[in-house]
C-alpha cells in the first residue's frame, strides 16, 4: 500500500515587533517614573519618608491617565460624529472600518493604542486607517486632561474671580474639590467637546448639522442663565462694585454680549475668510454658509468665556492657523483657524486667572485701548485666513 505523501508545513509568518506602539510605551512608561522621581526626590528627609510621598505622587499620575483617557474617548466618539452625522447616518451601533464596514474588535478599539496596535490598517482588509484618527483622540484627550487638572488641582482658581481656598504647598497635597467645582468643571469640559465636534466637522467642510447646532448652544445658554455661578466674569467692561454672579438677569446679559462679540469678530475675520458672504442678497451661498458657521463656533467660546476672553482666543488662533497654514498645505486659513479655536479655548481656560492679570491681556478692568489693539490685530491678521483654490477631498462637501 502506498503511503500518501506527506503535507508540507504551512510556514508561520513571523510579525515584526510593533516598534512604533512599544516605543510609545516605554516612553509613557519613562515619563511617570521621572514624574514622581522629580516629585519625591527633594523632599526626602527626616520629615517625609518615600512611602508617604509615593501615594499622592501616584494619584497625580492616576487622575492625569483617567482624564486623558476619558478625553481621548470623547476624541474617539467625534471622528465617529465627524464622520456619520454631516452624511445623514445614525451615530448607534459599533465602530468599523471605513472601507469594507467590518466592525472594530473590542481589543482593537482602545483610543490612539488600538491604531497604533493595527499599524494603521483594518484588521480584515488590511486598508490604511487615517493617522486623522489618532490625531484627534490624542488631540481631544490632551485639552480634556488639561482643563480636567487645572480644575481638579487648583480648586477652581484657575478661574479669574474665584474665592482663594489657600491650598496647600505640601508635598502631601491632593486633589480639592467642592460639588460646585465639579460641575463648572463639567461644564467647561461639555463646552469644549461640544466645540470640538462641531470643529471637526467644518474642518471636513461639511455644513453643521442645524439640529446639532440647537442642541448645543441651547447647552451653552440655558445652564448659564440657570445657574448665574457658570458666569465667571462680568459682562461689563469694568468689574462694579458689588458685583456677583448670583443674578439671572446679569447672566442673560452676559450671554447675549458673548453672542454680539462672536458676530462682530465673525464680520472682521470673515472679510478674508468668506470675502463675498452676504446673508441678505445670498443666503444659500458656500460664502455665506461659511460666515454662519463660523458665528456658530465663535458663539461657544464666546457664551462660555465672555466676550473678553473670545476676542483674545479668536486673534491667537489666526497665528496659530496662519502657521499651520504653512506647515501642512493643502487647507486654507480657515480650516486651521477653526480647529485651533478649541485647543486655545482649553489653554485659556488652564490659565484664565494667570491671564487675566496680565495687563495688555483682554479681560474686565483693562484700559479701552487694549481691547482696541486685538480688534485690530483681528483685522490685520485675519488676511491670512483668505481662502485657496485647494481641491476638496468629498463632493459633498462645501
Amino acid at each position: 500500500m502506498n503511503e500518501l505523501p506527506a503535507r508540507p508545513k504551512k510556514r508561520r509568518r513571523r510579525r515584526k515587533p510593533n516598534w512604533p506602539l512599544w516605543s510609545l510605551i516605554a516612553a509613557l512608561i519613562a515619563i511617570c517614573c521621572g514624574y514622581v522621581l522629580a516629585s519625591i526626590t527633594p523632599y526626602l528627609g527626616d520629615d517625609y519618608r518615600f512611602n508617604d510621598l509615593l501615594p499622592p505622587r501616584l494619584l497625580d499620575l492616576f487622575v492625569a491617565v483617567w482624564f486623558f483617557w476619558f478625553g481621548s474617548s470623547i476624541g474617539s466618539f467625534l471622528n465617529v460624529v465627524a464622520w456619520r452625522v454631516p452624511r445623514g447616518r445614525s451615530i448607534n451601533g459599533h465602530s468599523g472600518c471605513p472601507f469594507c464596514g467590518t466592525p472594530i474588535r473590542f481589543q482593537d478599539n482602545v483610543p490612539v493604542f488600538g491604531w497604533m496596535k493595527l499599524r494603521g490598517r483594518c484588521r480584515a482588509c488590511r486598508l490604511p486607517i487615517a493617522a486623522r484618527y489618532p490625531i484627534v483622540e490624542v488631540s481631544v484627550g490632551l485639552t480634556v486632561m488639561l482643563v480636567g487638572l487645572f480644575g481638579v488641582y487648583t480648586g477652581g482658581e484657575n478661574l479669574p474671580f474665584a474665592t482663594p481656598k489657600l491650598l496647600s504647598d505640601s508635598p502631601l497635597r491632593m486633589p480639592v474639590i467642592s460639588g460646585e467645582d465639579i460641575a463648572i468643571n463639567v461644564y467647561h469640559l461639555l463646552m469644549l467637546s461640544s466645540l470640538w465636534a462641531l470643529a471637526l466637522i467644518r474642518f471636513d467642510g461639511f455644513r453643521l448639522p442645524p439640529k446639532l447646532v440647537r442642541f448645543i448652544l441651547i447647552a451653552a445658554a440655558v445652564p448659564v442663565v440657570a445657574w448665574p455661578k457658570l458666569q465667571q466674569v462680568p459682562w461689563q467692561m469694568a468689574t462694579l462694585p458689588g458685583w456677583n454672579n448670583q443674578s439671572h438677569l446679569v447672566a442673560f446679559f452676559y450671554v447675549i454680549t458673548g453672542i454680539a462679540a462672536a458676530v462682530l469678530l465673525a464680520r472682521i475675520i470673515g472679510r478674508y475668510a468668506c470675502p463675498t458672504a452676504d446673508p441678505k442678497l445670498d443666503p444659500l451661498g458656500k460664502e455665506t454658509a461659511r460666515l454662519i458657521d463660523l458665528i456658530v463656533l465663535l458663539l461657544i467660546p464666546g457664551i462660555v468665556l465672555g466676550w473678553h476672553a473670545l476676542i483674545a482666543i479668536s486673534v491667537v488662533s489666526i497665528v496659530a492657523a496662519g502657521i499651520l497654514r504653512r506647515l501642512f498645505i493643502g487647507r486654507d486659513g480657515f480650516h486651521w483657524f477653526i480647529v485651533s479655536l478649541p485647543v486655545m479655548m482649553s489653554l485659556h481656560l488652564a490659565a484664565w486667572r494667570t491671564l487675566s492679570q496680565w495687563t495688555a491681556w483682554p479681560a474686565p478692568n483693562h484700559r479701552p485701548v487694549v481691547f482696541i489693539a486685538w480688534l485690530a490685530a483681528a483685522l490685520i491678521l485675519s488676511v491670512d485666513l483668505k481662502a485657496t483654490a485647494a481641491p476638496n477631498r468629498d463632493p459633498q462637501i462645501e
